[in-house]
C-alpha cells in the first residue's frame, strides 16, 4: 500500500530511454536497467490516440463534425481500425475521413475535399470496399457495417 500524498513513493515504474553515453551517470543516480526488474513490460499507447490528437488539433472546417470512431471486427479476427471523420462549412477542404490501421498511425484509406477537388485513396486495396461503405453511411451509428463490426465513439467524449 502507498499513501496518497505528494512526494510519496508509488507502485509505478517509469521507464526512461538513456543514451549509452549517460548510462554510468544514470546508474550513479540510482537508475537501474529494466532487465533487473522482475516483472515489467512496455505497453504501447492505444492505437486511437493519434486520431484523437489530430481531431483536437484541427481548428478549422470542423463545425459540422469532428469525431473519432473505434471499429472492432466481430468476426473473431483481431481487426481494429480507427476513423477520423471531419466536416465543416468551408468552401474548400470541407470534409475529410481517414481510416487508420492497426498501428493507429498509418492511413489505410482517406477521403478529402481539396482545392483540386475530391481526393480518395486506399493504400490497402483490401479495405476499399469497407471504406466505401463507411463513407456512404457516415450518418448511421453503425456506419453501415451491421453486425460485422462494433463501432464506438471515442471523440468527442460521449
Amino acid at each position: 500500500m502507498y499513501p496518497s500524498v505528494c512526494g510519496a513513493p508509488t507502485p509505478e515504474i517509469l521507464l526512461h530511454e538513456i543514451p549509452e553515453a549517460g548510462l554510468e551517470a544514470a546508474e550513479g543516480a540510482g537508475f537501474q536497467p529494466a532487465e533487473s526488474l522482475d516483472d515489467w513490460r512496455i505497453a504501447s499507447c492505444p492505437q486511437y490516440l493519434h486520431a484523437i490528437e489530430v481531431a483536437q488539433d484541427t481548428t478549422s472546417c470542423v463545425d459540422v463534425r469532428n469525431r473519432v470512431l473505434y471499429l472492432q471486427s466481430n468476426t473473431g479476427a483481431e481487426e481494429r481500425l480507427v476513423l477520423l471523420d471531419q466536416a465543416g462549412s468551408c468552401a474548400d477542404a470541407s470534409y475529410r475521413q481517414i481510416l487508420f490501421g492497426d498501428d493507429g498511425e498509418k492511413a489505410v484509406c482517406s477521403n478529402a475535399d481539396s482545392i483540386a477537388g475530391p481526393q480518395k485513396s486506399c493504400v490497402v486495396p483490401a479495405r476499399a470496399a469497407l471504406f466505401d461503405t463507411i463513407l456512404a453511411n457516415l450518418d448511421q451509428p453503425d456506419l453501415g457495417l451491421g453486425n460485422a463490426w462494433s463501432v464506438r465513439l471515442l471523440y468527442p467524449i460521449p
